[in-house]
């Protein structure tokens, strides 16, 4: 029979187990509208984009920083990322 403070405990652990993995395994994509219109600032607060969204999007889906960047870069004629 479980007791109220072994109950507690095990609810503590898995609140901490499903908080790590939700934490580890989120995106920063959300609404993509406001992301582009927030992006500068997201990349600054990122501090290194490369790591945080180009590495997984070269894992997921092939992207390049030249094709992943400049795809929305030239549309809004932005600077080109070399």
């Amino acid at each position: 029979m479980i007791n109220r403070r072994n109950f507690i405990t095990i609810l503590l652990a898995v609140a901490f187990v499903v908080i790590v993995y939700f934490s580890v395994n989120r995106t920063q994509h959300g609404n993509p509208d406001l992301w582009i219109k927030e992006h500068g600032e997201v990349t600054e607060r990122r501090g290194d984009p490369d790591r945080f969204c180009l590495d997984c999007h070269n894992k997921k889906f092939g992207h390049t920083k030249e094709n992943f960047c400049n795809k929305c870069h030239i549309s809004k004629n932005i600077d080109p990322v070399e």
